[in-house]
């Protein structure tokens, strides 16, 4: 028993010189903390897209589902003090809806079909990013029409040289997201259009009223690269 006593004894010694040799051991941390610096980086991921019917326009036999597409982008985060940056960002996004109603090339044909829209997005974006990772996010955003078709069940027809489809889009959009300190994180991001897609000078007798705009759910992965130190 005394020379278990005695060996217990001899170890907690050696741990007290151990510690008195190196007082800082013990608070070593685990990771650091992500560099504080402007950094570049990419997201990309999903994009339920939809287009919303304004209340105004007498749509009582034209419906908008969504529609699943992808995004695929990249930024630069520039910190502008305390927990405050600010992200410019150019991205792909693919819009555009399914659609049971009037066709867009001709109002006078009702079926069903879909709405395959692609644009260059530019938002710029304010986030608050505390120090464990997680971040809130919102800012405007515009966007250039590249590619706009209407995909109906025998035929696809041309929307953008057609000029029945704007080529500009303006919107806003908010998120949410945590970034892990090695620089990948999870983003979701709400995008709410303002301007009408359609171009009514150009539309076909019959559907000049028509005012309908871009939604979108970005959900995805966000790489920040030189996050860690």
């Amino acid at each position: 028993m005394k020379k278990i006593s005695f060996l217990a004894l001899a170890f907690i010694s050696a741990i007290a010189v151990s510690a008195q040799q190196d007082p800082n051991k013990a608070h070593k941390p685990l990771r650091t903390d992500m560099s504080v610096q402007p950094r570049f980086g990419l997201r990309a991921g999903a994009n339920l897209a939809s287009l919303e019917v304004d209340d105004d326009y007498n749509a009582t036999n034209y419906n908008t589902n969504s529609k699943t597409s992808f995004h695929l982008g990249a930024f630069v985060n520039v910190p502008i003090g305390g927990i405050f940056r600010i992200q410019p960002e150019v991205s792909y996004v693919g819009q555009g809806s399914k659609v049971t109603g009037n066709f867009v090339s001709n109002p006078l044909e009702h079926g069903i079909y879909e709405l395959d829209f692609h644009y260059i997005a530019v938002p710029i974006m304010l986030q608050l990013q505390t120090k464990g990772g997680f971040f809130v996010e919102a800012g405007p955003q515009a966007a250039v029409l590249i590619k706009g078709q209407e995909e109906q069940a025998t035929a696809k027809v041309d929307l953008k040289d057609a000029e029945l489809v704007k080529q500009l889009d303006f919107g806003a959009a908010a998120g949410i997201g945590y970034l892990t300190r090695v620089g990948l994180g999870l983003n979701a991001r709400y995008v709410h259009g303002f301007s009408n897609v359609f171009n009514s000078d150009n539309a076909p007798s019959g559907s000049k009223d028509r005012e309908i705009s871009n939604r979108g759910v970005q959900l995805g992965l966000v790489y920040h690269f030189g996050a860690a130190k």
